[in-house]
């Protein structure tokens, strides 16, 4: 199907519910918009996310680990994502479009102590249908380019990583029929397929067969109108991370 993501992405940002009021900060009533995140680890350790928009374009993501990261758009595509550690830029990401949808992404690290050994990683995505294929390149500090892989994605007919492969590696993903907290933002399918994970709904489990061996992960979740405001996630060694969100 030509034109497959960009119907994908229509149809996520058109497929929402309106039972939870935004809040304030420049959020529209017209769309649920995730303005914080709370991640508990194992460990006891919070790390607390703040999001801003305009409209329902993401502006920022501000973390109480001393990371954040900015936003940049081009009509209703996000082009651009600089992340910083504690005020320094360490790395952009930058996102090309075709009329197919996602056509590259492209990370550049920087390293201010050597930057000579500046790099990039640069990903090339084709459509069949449902299918994604993914060419892997890594980038040097040069420009020179070296091919390194391949990958395959399935997604479901909304958006929905169903499936990663690549190699001996193949993940498995199976969801809920409920909204993601990212799922009204404009032009987040792109961060979706440049991850390799999530979609219009939830995860809810994950299955990771590398060919040696077989793990499991599990997501569950408390739900308010159609969005999650917990979330527990249960790693295949059994550590368990819990999520609040707030909208």
């Amino acid at each position: 199907m030509k034109k497959t993501l960009l119907i994908v992405t229509a149809i996520i940002a058109s497929a929402c519910s309106s039972d939870i009021t935004s809040s304030g900060g420049g959020n529209s009533n017209e769309y649920v918009l995730l303005r914080k995140q709370v991640v508990t680890s194992p460990d006891g350790s919070v790390v607390t996310t703040q999001y801003s928009y305009d409209s329902n374009m993401l502006v920022t993501a501000t973390h109480s680990d001393g990371t954040n990261e900015t936003y940049t758009y081009t009509d209703d595509y996000i082009t651009e994502i600089k992340h910083y550690e504690s005020g320094v830029l360490v790395e952009t990401e930058t996102f090309t479009y075709t009329e197919n949808g996602l056509a590259s992404h492209v990370s550049n690290f920087y390293d201010l102590t050597n930057p000579s050994s500046n790099n990039a990683v640069k990903q090339e995505f084709s459509y069949n249908g449902y299918t994604v294929t993914i060419n892997k390149f890594t980038v040097d500090n040069t420009g020179e380019e070296t091919p390194a892989g391949s990958a395959t994605m399935t997604l479901s007919s909304n958006g929905n990583i169903l499936q990663y492969q690549s190699g001996s590696l193949t993940v498995n993903y199976g969801f809920d029929s409920n909204s993601s907290p990212m799922r009204e933002i404009r032009g987040y399918q792109a961060i979706v397929l440049s991850e390799f994970e999530g979609g219009a709904n939830n995860i809810t489990t994950i299955q990771v067969d590398d060919s040696e061996s077989i793990e499991n992960s599990i997501h569950t979740y408390t739900y308010l109108a159609n969005y999650p405001v917990t979330a527990t996630y249960t790693d295949a060694n059994g550590a368990i991370y819990s999520t609040a969100y707030t909208y």
